[in-house]
């Protein structure tokens, strides 16, 4: 091999060197823009409200949904929306959402929701609306209905936890309501929770125990922050979604910032 040659030999090997240099390098600055765009998506994302299906109050879920789940997934449905920040868009990554209901034209006091269906025939009601935090789209709680009483059924469960309750407090109340959707807002000195019923809503109210007469209980262990019974009535449907809402739900009668979910009169069926 000539002189020449030679040089012309390590000339190539040092410009095949600097090409894989230059190729390194270009793949590790694509990698990290990569890795910064990935970052920057994962923070925005999240924040971009969910395209959600035009709210329709007036067709049956079963025609809006194609996609049932197995009961599992709704038991799974009920630990994941108390992760701090659950949204729509989280709920997305797992469920289809195709049923959308806003009463909200009737009352703005009413809780915007969403419906799945399960195989078995179980309804999730999930509520959502504003936070300050993450938007318009925070999950606030999610129900599964089980059955929706008659109203004069309902009415006799209420008077059976009265007759065989003793401690008349909310954590009393509730795992006997829980199956019919016996959703709950509450501020400091008032717990509301709305029960479904076929023909309207019954309202059962509590009292904060500071504010209610705790002197009446039996058992002085019950907490100062307990949640005492006061009353329960019936709202009927036409009422409800009517022109005459507003007027006949006092604001005063209601936890303040909170929103109170009645179901449709569609969902019951």
């Amino acid at each position: 091999m000539t002189g020449d040659e030679l040089i012309y030999r390590e000339y190539r090997v040092l410009c095949d060197k600097n090409a894989m240099i230059k190729k390194h390098i270009n793949n590790g600055v694509l990698t990290l823009m990569a890795v910064f765009v990935l970052f920057v998506f994962s923070i925005i994302l999240p924040r971009v409200p969910l395209v959600l299906p035009k709210p329709n109050n007036t067709d049956p879920p079963e025609e809006l949904i194609s996609f049932l789940y197995p009961d599992e997934m709704f038991d799974d449905l009920l630990t994941a929306w108390l992760s701090p920040g659950y949204t729509l868009r989280d709920l997305s990554q797992d469920y289809v959402i195709e049923c959308v209901r806003d009463p909200q034209i009737w009352n703005e006091h009413y809780s915007k929701y969403i419906v799945l269906l399960s195989e078995s025939g179980r309804k999730a009601i999930i509520t959502y609306g504003y936070h300050r935090v993450y938007g318009n789209q925070k999950i606030h709680t999610v129900s599964i209905i089980n059955d929706v009483l008659s109203k004069d059924d309902m009415e006799r469960k209420i008077q059976e936890i009265e007759k065989n309750t003793t401690i008349a407090t909310d954590d009393d109340w509730y795992p006997q309501l829980k199956e019919y959707s016996a959703t709950g807002i509450a501020d400091k000195t008032n717990l509301i929770r709305s029960i479904p019923v076929k023909e309207g809503s019954v309202i059962v109210r509590f009292k904060k125990c500071q504010n209610y007469s705790c002197q009446t209980m039996l058992d002085t262990n019950v907490s100062v922050n307990a949640y005492m019974y006061a009353d329960s009535f019936f709202i009927p449907d036409n009422i409800l979604f009517s022109d005459q809402a507003c007027s006949y739900l006092d604001p005063n009668s209601f936890p303040l910032g909170t929103h109170l979910l009645l179901l449709l009169p569609v969902d019951k069926q």
